[in-house]
């Protein structure tokens, strides 16, 4: 019988972060409630991190989750990580995000955002973002970070 070649090592359950929004056409605050957690899988032989598995839920009909992946040799978190912003639309949504060798024994980050900026729209001086991308994640409605640690 052949073994299953992942293990999933740990589940991470983020507490809820409430944001209150002011709304700008009249003084009524909404609130937000998002939460996700974080599914990690690891090769079971080489402890080689899989994957990133994400259970998101929002008030919000649209959101975006951001994830950075490092390597452990890591120094510039900016410039060397690998960054990806996956927008999501729904109150409940999975997303699976691939990592790989080259992160073994480095770290990750990932947020949910509530809100895309063009950098036409963007009011940060020499925003490091929008020049890469064309647009900044703002709004922050929950984040986590760790470190891809397998132990047998």
């Amino acid at each position: 019988m052949k073994l299953l070649n992942t293990i999933v090592v740990f589940f991470l359950v983020f507490t809820i972060k409430t944001v209150y929004a002011q709304e700008s056409s009249s003084t009524t605050q909404s609130k937000d409630i998002a939460t996700f957690a974080i599914e990690i899988s690891f090769d079971y032989d080489s402890g080689i991190p899989a994957k990133l598995s994400f259970d998101v839920k929002s008030s919000r009909k649209k959101v975006w989750l951001g994830v950075s992946l490092y390597p452990k040799t890591t120094n510039d978190y900016l410039r060397e990580g690998e960054h990806q912003q996956i927008e999501l639309n729904g109150e409940t949504m999975d997303k699976v995000v691939k990592a790989g060798k080259k992160f073994a024994g480095g770290t990750f980050e990932a947020a949910l955002w509530g809100k895309k900026v063009p950098s036409s729209e963007c009011t940060i001086e020499d925003c490091y973002w929008c020049s890469k991308n064309g647009f900044h994640l703002d709004e922050l409605l929950a984040y986590k970070a760790g470190t891809f640690v397998y132990t047998r």
